[in-house]
């Protein structure tokens, strides 16, 4: 994910689909954690929760 982050120049996150709400709160955590030591902007996005699939 770092490598993402710090070689790619990524820092914008679309989400979809999340399996698990704990999962999504992990990843995100790890994300921004990742992003301040990068100083950088960073946005995430997910899909609604109550939007009917």
């Amino acid at each position: 994910m770092s490598s993402m982050l710090n070689d790619l120049k990524m820092n914008h996150f679309n989400i979809f689909n999340v399996v698990s709400k704990e999962n999504m709160l992990k990843w995100t955590n790890m994300v921004q954690r990742i992003g301040e030591q990068s100083r950088g902007p960073l946005s995430i996005a997910s899909d609604p929760a109550g939007f009917p699939r």
